[in-house]
């Protein structure tokens, strides 16, 4: 049980995705003409998107896979800043200590764009955490996706799509990845303790695909953390109490200040502070005076919007001021 079960039971093909089936054909038949555009991959942590990527790159270039696909990671790349470059080989030649990061970003893409493909007609550009792309960087994408577009396509995936500016996100098919439905999870779930012949009370199950909120990933490392401890994961964090708190007080301020700290510096997405705010809401902790029934419900109306790309800040401090009217 030491292999972690995300990576050990990650799809290897198209047959065993887990839901998305409108994506899985539309990637089927990109494999089956041998053509891509650039894609824009959205929709909540641990429904697919990378691993999706990964699968039509395989499909697409075979055992050329690692020769035509450059994978990226914008989060790290500007938010760890330097210290990632410098710990990353394949930058050694273009790492300079002097040289900002956004100079150091442009030659990479530009370099790696130039190539020409091998054993294929055109080679991708994957960026994972594409939101945390500086507004620079994508304008800098923006007209490299122009310059380069007969050998090289470029991919994004992304937790948090209204952080893609305008003229990107126009460059790129936009598909969304819904939540997988609990029914689907709860059977991946049976099959992955079957396979590991691990027996974990029914009940338990349920609790790890009702928190789960559509993620296969999240599901999976609960239930791994469950098997391993007994005990299902925490939640919780102490500043969703103080956030519902400075809501009740009408303390805008700090719900403001606090929500920022939650999405920019804990990077958690909205949907994810979402979740937190709604595990403490119905475990009771919390009492707005008003029906839970009534709550959930305007909670949902809420994530729908997250769903459909609307600013995280925005949309939570909204739903912080429309839940604890009394």
């Amino acid at each position: 049980m030491s292999e972690i079960w995300i990576e050990k039971y990650r799809p290897r093909s198209f047959d065993e995705v887990v839901g998305q089936r409108t994506v899985v054909e539309r990637f089927r038949s990109y494999v089956k003409r041998g053509s891509i555009p650039n894609l824009l991959l959205h929709g909540r942590a641990g429904v697919g998107k990378s691993t999706l990527v990964y699968l039509l790159a395989k499909g697409l270039y075979g055992e050329r896979f690692e020769d035509n696909l450059v994978e990226i990671d914008a989060s790290d790349f500007f938010n760890r800043g330097k210290a990632y470059l410098e710990a990353e080989d394949r930058f050694e030649h273009f790492y300079d200590k002097n040289k900002p990061v956004i100079e150091t970003f442009k030659e990479v893409i530009n370099e790696y764009a130039s190539l020409m493909p091998i054993g294929a007609d055109f080679k991708v550009i994957f960026f994972r955490n594409a939101d945390a792309l500086t507004f620079e960087a994508q304008h800098a994408l923006r007209r490299m996706i122009e310059r380069y577009n007969r050998t090289c396509r470029f991919l994004f995936t992304t937790r948090r799509p209204s952080r893609i500016i305008p003229p990107l996100r126009s460059r790129a098919l936009n598909l969304y990845l819904a939540p997988i439905r609990d029914g689907l999870i709860m059977r991946r779930l049976g099959e992955i303790l079957a396979a590991e012949g691990v027996k974990i009370d029914e009940e338990l199950i349920h609790e790890v695909v009702s928190r789960a909120g559509g993620s296969m990933g999240d599901a999976i490392y609960a239930l791994q953390y469950l098997a391993l401890t007994g005990e299902l994961p925490s939640l919780s964090d102490e500043r969703i109490d103080e956030l519902i708190s400075a809501g009740m007080r009408g303390d805008s301020v700090r719900v403001s200040r606090l929500i920022e700290e939650l999405l920019v510096d804990e990077g958690l997405t909205g949907e994810e502070v979402l979740g937190m705010i709604h595990e403490v809401l119905v475990s009771g902790r919390a009492s707005l005076g008003r029906r839970i029934e009534e709550v959930v419900l305007t909670m949902a109306d809420f994530d729908m919007r997250l769903l459909e790309g609307a600013n995280e800040k925005i949309q939570l401090e909204a739903l912080l001021s429309n839940i604890t009217e009394v």
